[in-house]
C-alpha cells in the first residue's frame, strides 16, 4: 500500500471530513500564530532596534559571549515553550470537540446520511479518536514550530549583528532536537490523557439517547459525572480515594514524572557544559521506557479502549433524534 492509496482511503476522507466540519482544529492555532506574529511586528516597528553593541532599548547588555552550548539550550527551551503554548491551545479545542463531535451529529440530524455511507461505525469513530487525540495537537504543534520560525526570521532582521546568537538560533541541531521534544511531548501527552478525551466522546455519543436538560450539554455531564462519583464517596464513606486518583492521574506532576526523567543540566565556572552534547542531555530527559511501561499508562490504554468501544455500540444503537 503506497502513500497515494492511504490518501484516498475511506479513514482518511473520514479525517478530513472532520477537518472541514471543524474549521477551529485549524482556526484556533491558526489565529495565535497571527496574533502572536503581529504582536511582535508591531513591538518591532515602535521599539528601537538591537546595535552593533548589544543596547536594547536604551538598556546596554553588554557584549553577548555565552558559551555556544549554553545558548543553544536556551534557544530549544524557547521554542519549546512556544510550543507548548500552542499544545495548551490544542487541549481546550480537544476537549470542546470530543464533547461536541458525536453529539452534534443528532442535534444537527444528519446521523441518517452519515449512515448511508458505506462506512462502518467503527471507522467513523476511531477517526474522530484520531483526530482528536492526534491530529489536533500535531496541528497545533505544526503552527507553534512555525511560530518560532517566523519570531527567528524578526529576530535576524534586528539583531544580524550577533554572530553568535544567531548561530544558536539557525543551529540545525536546535532546531532538530527541539523538534523531537515537543514531539515526544505530544504523542506521550496524548496517550496519558486518552482516557480524558475518549471519555468525552462516549458521553457524546451516548448522552442523545437521554432524555431532560442535561442530554443537551455533553459537556457538563461529562464534568459532572464524575464529580458526582467524587461528592458520593466523600458523603456515603467518608473518604476521597476516588477525587485523589483522579487529580493525580489526570493531573500534570505525574505525567511529567512518567515521561521525563529528572535529569538536571549544570555549567561548569566557564558556563559550559562539560563533555556533554545537547543530543546527550535530551536522551538524557526522555525517558519512553518507562512511560510506555509504567502502570498508569498500559491502565489508561485499556480504559481508553473501554470507552471507544462504548461510543461505538452507542452510535450503531442511535437513532436520528436530539
Amino acid at each position: 500500500m503506497n502513500a497515494r492509496s492511504v490518501w484516498n482511503s475511506p479513514f482518511a476522507w473520514l479525517v478530513r471530513r472532520e477537518l472541514w466540519e471543524h474549521r477551529l482544529i485549524v482556526g484556533g492555532p491558526g489565529v495565535l500564530f497571527g496574533v502572536i506574529v503581529l504582536s511582535a511586528i508591531i513591538g518591532l516597528l515602535n521599539g528601537h532596534p538591537i546595535s552593533m553593541s548589544g543596547d536594547v532599548s536604551g538598556l546596554d547588555l553588554g557584549p553577548i559571549e555565552a558559551p555556544a552550548r549554553k545558548l543553544q539550550i536556551l534557544m530549544i527551551a524557547i521554542i519549546c515553550l512556544v510550543g507548548a503554548l500552542f499544545l495548551m491551545l490544542a487541549s481546550g479545542v480537544q476537549i470542546f470537540y470530543a464533547a461536541d463531535t458525536l453529539h452534534a451529529e443528532r442535534s444537527q440530524r444528519t446521523i441518517l446520511f452519515w449512515k448511508s455511507l458505506p462506512v462502518s461505525d467503527l471507522s467513523t469513530v476511531l477517526a474522530k479518536v484520531v483526530v482528536a487525540a492526534l491530529v489536533i495537537p500535531l496541528v497545533a504543534l505544526a503552527a507553534g514550530l512555525a511560530t518560532t520560525l517566523v519570531l527567528s526570521l524578526l529576530f535576524t532582521v534586528e539583531a544580524y549583528s550577533l554572530s553568535n546568537l544567531l548561530a544558536a538560533v539557525w543551529s540545525p541541531a536546535v532546531w532538530w532536537h527541539a523538534t523531537v521534544a515537543l514531539l515526544y511531548l505530544t504523542l506521550t501527552a496524548t496517550v496519558w490523557f486518552l482516557p480524558m478525551t475518549t471519555w468525552f466522546l462516549l458521553v457524546s455519543a451516548w448522552l442523545p439517547l437521554a432524555r431532560g436538560r442535561l442530554g443537551r450539554s455533553p459537556m457538563l455531564v461529562a464534568v459532572v459525572v464524575p464529580a458526582l462519583v467524587v461528592v458520593f464517596e466523600a458523603v456515603a464513606f467518608h473518604s476521597f480515594t476516588a477525587g485523589a486518583y483522579l487529580t493525580k492521574r489526570f493531573g500534570f506532576a505525574q505525567y511529567l514524572s512518567t515521561a521525563f526523567a529528572d535529569a538536571r543540566v549544570t555549567f561548569n565556572s566557564a558556563g559550559d557544559i562539560d563533555g556533554r552534547t545537547i543530543g546527550s542531555i535530551a536522551s538524557d530527559v526522555m525517558s519512553p521506557l518507562t512511560f510506555l511501561g509504567s502502570p498508569s499508562t498500559i491502565i489508561g490504554v485499556l480504559v481508553s479502549a473501554l470507552f471507544i468501544a462504548g461510543a461505538v455500540y452507542s452510535r450503531r444503537r442511535s437513532e436520528d433524534r436530539a
